[in-house]
């Protein structure tokens, strides 16, 4: 079930929410377009959290939405068959504009909060991009993937979701990536958005 629970409203609640209740775990930090990779265990969250605020200000910095299993390489970023928790599935949308020149996509951040608020169940926390919006369903609990079987039905679980949200937004006549995968690292919040000359927040 996602996350219930009091208004996440920091990029440290957001985390703390996402994390907080994993064990023995690697978290990935990735920037761009150094492509430099760092890994924390988690009981290293609260430097996690400082990093990618710190990081965040001067680059592109990106955050492992699910964690990976201990001993993962020391320069990768992590596969599929590395991620060892699901902790929550996501959407990600682009919004047409200077950093998306593509026409079929939402015209603004509004276009995707009604197409979020047509659904049952509502995101536990939507992010602003700068240039898109993310959404993240937290799960009460993080699944532990301990075996091929809950592997398999978390991929079909995230595969399940991305199309329901393609065939969503075909109907509004928008095309939406197909990123739904366990692995997925996302811009991370709190960082600043450098994909235009001046930094988006």
């Amino acid at each position: 079930m996602p996350r219930e629970g009091p208004r996440i409203t920091t990029p440290e609640e957001f985390y703390r929410a996402l994390f907080g209740r994993c064990k023995d775990c690697i978290l990935t930090i990735t920037t761009l377009p150094d492509s430099a990779v760092r890994h924390y265990s988690a009981d290293q969250l609260d430097q996690y959290i400082k990093d990618i605020l710190r990081l965040g200000q001067n680059t592109n910095t990106y955050h492992n939405v699910n964690p990976r299993y201990m001993g993962i390489g020391e320069h990768g970023r992590g596969r599929s068959a590395d991620v060892s928790h699901l902790c929550t599935v996501h959407a990600d949308f682009d919004i047409s504009g200077p950093a998306h020149s593509e026409q079929d996509l939402p015209k603004s951040p509004e276009d995707i909060l009604a197409l979020l608020e047509e659904l049952p169940l509502k995101p536990t926390v939507v992010v602003n991009t700068g240039y898109g919006i993310h959404a993240y369903w937290i799960l009460y609990q993080p699944v532990y993937i301990e075996d091929g079987d809950i592997r398999s039905l978390a991929e079909r679980t995230l595969s399940g979701l991305g199309n329901f949200f393609i065939e969503r937004s075909r109907a509004h006549g928008w095309k939406l990536d197909n990123v739904f995968d366990l692995a997925r690292m996302l811009r991370a919040p709190g960082s600043n958005n450098f994909k235009l000359d001046a930094p988006v927040q």
